[in-house]
């Protein structure tokens, strides 16, 4: 039953699609899961740059507590076997994709910015998360909700940015969910969890201020509209 609700937001995108759009709309929506030449630099920003926010949060807070900083630098096969088990094993950035950022996300940017859009649809998704926490042997049912529905909203902005410089790659947005699940997703301590939400909130607030709030992109007209 978690599989089915985790798929939901597919789902819902299709069906939506197929009944207002027919076809050519479920066409179009499903070609945004292989848009996959987007560029070196933003495979190296999700692949790279999420565990590196981690790592930051990791070391910041162990400057904070003046304790070691428990890091562990997997192998590089274990670091595939941890990716791919983390695949099928966490249904969340295959199951939720394609709905928020394939369908809701260019649909909310009709009228509003992209700061906006990101800041609605991040509300929407930690909220659609809450029952979630309610549920014994869920992650979010060991985890603060306050700094996860901020957290939720930053990662949104990331993820807008993303989606909106690569032409609208779903494909991107899953692999950063993935690579933001596997960096802190089974992060229970409060303090690291609180310290992990200002990082990442700090990376949103300076794309920002880098790309501006209207596009949250240097490359507007490549952004994919409804």
């Amino acid at each position: 039953m978690v599989f089915v609700a985790v798929y939901a937001p597919n789902i819902a995108a299709i069906v939506v699609s197929a009944g207002t759009e027919g076809v050519a709309g479920v066409r179009e929506l499903l070609s945004r899961l292989f848009r996959w030449r987007v560029g070196i630099w933003w495979y190296v920003v999700v692949l790279v740059g999420i565990p590196a926010l981690s790592l930051c949060a990791r070391v910041l807070a162990a400057a904070l507590i003046g304790g070691p900083i428990a890091i562990h630098f997997p192998s590089a096969r274990g670091l595939l076997l941890a990716i791919l088990g983390a695949v099928f094993l966490d249904p969340g950035p295959l199951g939720e994709e394609l709905g928020w950022r394939g369908y809701a996300l260019p649909r909310l940017m009709v009228g509003r910015s992209a700061l906006s859009a990101a800041v609605i649809l991040g509300l929407i998704w930690g909220a659609w998360h809450l029952p979630a926490f309610l549920l014994p042997g869920m992650p979010q049912s060991r985890i603060a909700i306050v700094p996860f529905m901020i957290g939720s909203v930053a990662v949104s902005i990331l993820m807008t940015w993303v989606y909106n410089s690569t032409g609208g790659s779903v494909l991107l947005t899953i692999l950063m969910h993935l690579m933001f699940n596997v960096s802190t997703g089974g992060v229970t301590d409060a303090f690291l969890r609180l310290i992990s939400t200002v990082i990442v909130s700090a990376a949103a607030i300076i794309v920002v201020a880098v790309e501006g709030p209207q596009d949250l992109s240097r490359k507007p007209a490549a952004v994919a509209g409804v």
